[in-house]
């Protein structure tokens, strides 16, 4: 068995991740697989948007329900991309026990998993942001709506067409 060997948390040091906040979380598809949704240009619109594939909407719904399993939770933004999601999720009014940052990624994953029936459908951890005032929350709801946009450009777009012939 191959040995993944030590990962570096990047987690802040110290932070208590079931706090009141805000913070801008990304996850992605094993392999960067696009299997949550397209990104569609034109059909009378100026502006690229994301039509959801089955496995999206599954992640859709999950995201819809977090507020449901965890009442001091809110999603203030999001987007499914081809394969990645990102949102900004706000914690108030701390609950007992508060569930951390990463045990509501966790759930919405192992949600979104179960129900598309596919154990390996994402990639181990995620990426996070505290969001410390309102130019940083504006500027992230602005890159998460602008997403679809600028998809071509996009750190996690994988261009399978070119990939195939390395």
């Amino acid at each position: 068995m191959k040995s993944v060997g030590n990962r570096k948390s990047t987690r802040l040091r110290g932070y208590d991740y079931s706090a009141d906040g805000v913070y801008f979380v990304t996850f992605c598809v094993t392999d960067r697989h696009e299997m949550l949704s397209e990104v569609v240009v034109g059909a009378g619109s100026t502006r690229p948007w994301v039509e959801l594939l089955p496995h999206g909407i599954v992640v859709e719904t999950a995201v819809s329900h977090i507020p449901d399993k965890y009442s001091h939770v809110a999603i203030d933004k999001y987007v499914i991309m081809p394969n990645h999601v990102h949102f900004i999720m706000s914690i108030q009014g701390r609950v007992d026990p508060a569930p951390t940052l990463g045990q509501i990624v966790a759930y919405l994953k192992y949600q979104t998993a179960k129900t598309a029936e596919t154990r390996e459908l994402w990639q181990r951890g995620f990426y996070d942001r505290i969001i410390r005032n309102s130019d940083e929350y504006r500027r992230i709801w602005q890159y998460i709506d602008n997403n679809p946009a600028t998809w071509r450009e996009d750190r996690y777009y994988v261009n399978r067409a070119d990939a195939s012939h390395v």
